[in-house]
């Protein structure tokens, strides 16, 4: 008994060794874990004002354990991950990674249930993206699959963009509507292996304009590649700027797919070429108010690195043909700069930019509004809310990391409420200076620097952005048949505008820098034949009564042989009982008010004795226009602008009421984007194609009246809005479509004759007190998912229709309920399968 009471006790006193061993084995394990994380992120901690302890940073690295965090896998075949560990090899040799679209190579992204086939490559030209265990990687998926309501994004070590405060900066640029990429952390595994938190930014393309609402329009970035090409040349300092490098879009393969897109790239890259070459102001080229917002911004809070020219991204909106910025990669500043040192003098674009009396004083506007500390106090709030959950994803890897200490913001705003001049820039007053920097040393250049530009029927545009003079010695059309046209030289950094009358354009011409006496035939690019003349240029016909501030058309009948163009500090009113009769292709345009007060005895009418007039847009005003008793009638949409409404409302606000609209030939009838609106009777009959199109706006409606429509009656994209009663006889697509996580509620619908009644898709929600149709040929109500990058269908609730066969269905991510009963979807009106019922008609 004894013997095995002491074996009893021997066991228990090994069991408590073997333990007091394993936990202290656990210890030290735990504890070299976070010693390797605490110097991995130390480094980064020297620039924060707040330090932390190692036992903060136990408490933080344990809490991070039970965050949520995406878990993604990304399952690479061997030969794939063998040409990456090529392509990788070769960046490290080389010093950067010339990033090249043949580099991609197949691969699976995992995230809960979902497979995702994608094509991956590695991302990143400078070493930091490369040289680490945390490779940075661009992924696009394929089809019609999206990850997270994105198509191309990035993947990416969180220290290349600045940890937390890269995302946080983000939030803060999007609160003022500026463009920005979506950006989270994930923890990426790469086939089974865990590599670490990762960033996941979202990378340009039609969805990041859709998820901000903006118009599908290219993105471009100034191309970069010549100066990669002369990168070891006494060449290097002509190419290392912005007046020398063209425009070039992302997704160009899209683009090469749409010619409308196609359109806009050459509009682009000649509004671009003017204002590299000083032919317009900066403040005709861009988006004032954006830009202005983005330079206030980044100054405050010393975050420079995006205004760099090589990382400057611009969306070129199709509305106003103006560049737009589109941020990524701020790289926010930890420490914030003391006034006197706020210096990017080298940056020559922004100093460009800011030497135009309109956006230095915007600029400084928004200085002083952001700046106030009312409106700091509101947004570091939402900022310190959002760091927090964005460090407790990255402490799993980077326990070190502090948080950012906004007492230096604070403090720096408050300096800047009394600042009189901007510090961080200084005056240019020429755009081209790159030739000063270039030693004159013949060198052998790529002939494909040198454009010539057919930008009309007879003007030709020759660009030299060579440091060399360069000598025209023939020209030829397209057969390389010779045509007469003088010799002539383009001057280094120089354009030339030549006219040449011909039976046949020129195509091609020879070339010649003078100093080495080089020689290459040198092919023409077309541009469009007329590119609109700005907003601000005004022009009015002979007939209206003009002051300061307003614009009148007196009560009469007129016929309009010009377009109508009123500025942007004034108002167009046009009087009860006014009669146009616009010519063919003939427009109004307006970034101030219209406002047009016809009576029901008095109406106004605006139409066309022979063919269709070119339409009405409003753009940008800050005051309401107002339309009241007018009629259209026999109205189109023309120009290079890519407006598709022969009414267009952009960004502004409108009330509509007793308004006809007939006989249309436009995409639209009426296009309202990022407006809000009042309508109170609307009517459109006989449209070529839709009739009422809302995108991304926000309003209400009384009554819709609708007969005889080529497309769709009523088209909701991103939008919030209230009916009370909407009437549709006759839609040769659908009556009522709501799309892109729209938010409609409609008391009353009676829709006859049209394909499909109602259609509810793509993270919508449509409800209807009462609907009634009859003649429906195809589906009453339908609810589905169109576009991959909606996690979800649509979702329609109807609480009084009439039933009989084929009532409603949906596919398995869309709901319809129906007098308060949910449907069951039998997955038959699927947006492909409509799409085969249409082809079969």
């Amino acid at each position: 008994m004894l013997i095995q009471q002491k074996t009893i006790q021997d066991f228990r006193r090994k069991k408590r060794w073997l333990t007091g061993i394993f936990c202290l084995v656990v210890i030290l394990l735990v504890t070299t874990h976070l010693l390797l994380l605490f110097q991995k992120s130390a480094k980064r901690s020297e620039y924060f004002s707040v330090q932390k302890s190692n036992v903060e940073a136990f408490v933080d690295w344990s809490a991070s354990v039970l965050t949520p965090i995406d878990k993604v896998y990304l399952d690479i075949g061997f030969k794939q991950l063998e040409k990456i560990k090529q392509v990788r090899q070769h960046a490290i040799d080389f010093g950067i990674n010339v990033e090249q679209d043949n580099d991609y190579v197949n691969a699976t992204l995992r995230h809960h249930n979902t497979s995702i086939p994608v094509k991956i490559r590695l991302k990143g030209v400078l070493p930091d993206h490369f040289k680490n265990d945390k490779w940075s990687f661009r992924v696009k998926t394929k089809g019609d699959h999206a990850f997270k309501g994105m198509k191309f994004f990035n993947i990416q070590a969180p220290e290349t963009r600045g940890y937390q405060l890269e995302p946080v900066f983000l939030h803060f640029l999007k609160r003022e509507d500026l463009l920005t990429v979506r950006y989270d952390f994930i923890d990426l595994y790469i086939n089974g292996k865990r590599i670490g938190v990762m960033a996941l930014e979202e990378h340009f393309a039609k969805q990041l304009l859709e998820h901000q609402q903006r118009k599908e329009n290219p993105i471009f970035k100034f191309d970069a590649s010549r100066m990669f090409q002369v990168l070891n040349t006494n060449s290097f300092a002509s190419f290392s700027s912005w007046h020398t490098n063209p425009l070039t879009p992302f997704q160009a393969s899209t683009i090469e797919k749409k010619p409308e897109l196609q359109e806009q790239v050459s509009i682009a890259r000649k509004i671009m070429l003017d204002l590299q070459y000083g032919a317009i102001s900066p403040s005709e080229a861009i988006n004032v108010e954006s830009f202005a917002k983005l330079f206030a911004l980044s100054y405050i809070w010393s975050a420079y690195h995006h205004l760099q020219w090589k990382d400057l991204r611009f969306y070129f909106d199709p509305f106003t043909h103006r560049f737009e910025p589109a941020v990524y990669d701020v790289n926010p500043e930890t420490v914030f700069l003391t006034l006197p040192k706020d210096t990017i003098t080298g940056n020559s674009i922004i100093n460009y930019f800011l030497s135009d009396p309109i956006i230095y004083w915007t600029c400084m506007k928004y200085i002083k509004a952001f700046s106030q500390f009312s409106y700091l106090a509101q947004a570091i709030e939402e900022m310190s809310a959002l760091e927090t959950d964005y460090l407790f994803k990255l402490y799993r890897d980077y326990a070190m990391l502090p948080r950012w200490n906004y007492t230096y913001l604070l403090q720096r705003a408050k300096k800047l409420q009394n600042i009189e001049e901007l510090r961080f820039y200084q005056p240019t007053k020429n755009p081209i200076a790159p030739s000063a920097l270039a030693e004159e040393v013949p060198q052998p250049y790529d002939f494909d620097f040198i454009d010539i530009l057919h930008t009309s029927r007879d003007l030709f545009t020759f660009v030299n952005p060579l440091a060399q003079d360069v000598r025209v010695d023939g020209v030829y059309d397209k057969n390389h048949h010779p045509l007469e046209l003088a010799p002539f030289e383009i001057k280094k950094n120089g354009l030339v505008n030549k006219v040449y009358h011909g039976p046949e354009p020129i195509a091609s011409v020879d070339a010649t820098i003078i100093a080495n006496q080089h020689t290459r035939n040198i092919a023409v690019t077309d541009y469009p034949l007329q590119l609109s003349i700005p907003l601000k240029q005004e022009q009015y016909p002979t007939f209206v009564v003009q002051n300061a501030n307003e614009v009148r058309i007196p009560t009469g009948t007129y016929v309009v042989e010009d377009h109508i163009r009123v500025g942007c500090n004034k108002r167009l009113y046009i009087e009860k009982g006014v009669t146009l009769y616009m010519s063919p292709h003939i427009q109004i345009f307006a970034c101030g008010p219209i406002i047009i007060h016809g009576t029901k005895n008095e109406p106004v009418y605006i139409t066309s004795k022979k063919g269709y007039w070119g339409g009405l847009y409003v753009t940008g005003s800050k005051t309401k226009s107002e339309l009241q008793h007018v009629h259209f009638k026999h109205v189109g949409v023309y120009g290079d602008r890519r407006l598709t409404g022969a009414l267009t409302f952009y960004h502004t606000t409108v009330d509509l009421d007793d308004v006809y609209i007939q006989d249309v030939e436009s995409e639209d009838a009426i296009n309202i984007v990022r407006s809000d609106f009042v309508i109170g009777r609307l009517t459109v009959q006989n449209t070529a194609s839709d009739g009422v199109d809302i995108d991304f706006s926000e309003g209400h409606i009384n009554f819709l009246d609708f007969a005889k429509i080529g497309g769709d009656s009523f088209d909701v994209s991103g939008s919030k809005i209230t009916v009370d009663h909407l009437l549709s006889k006759g839609s040769q697509d659908k009556a009522i479509s709501i799309g892109e996580a729209s938010h409609v509620q409609m008391h009353e619908a009676d829709v006859e004759n049209t394909a499909i009644a109602v259609a509810s898709k793509d993270a919508s929600f449509l409800s209807i007190s009462s609907l009634m149709y009859q003649d429906i040929h195809y589906f009453p109500v339908m609810a589905y998912q169109k576009k991959p990058e909606y996690a979800s269908g649509g979702e329609v609730h109807i609480q009084k229709m009439t039933t009989f066969q084929k009532m409603a269905d949906c596919d398995p991510v869309s709901k319809v309920y129906i007098n308060d009963k949910k449907m069951r979807c039998k997955n038959q009106a699927t947006f492909k399968n409509y799409l085969d019922y249409v082809e079969s008609l």
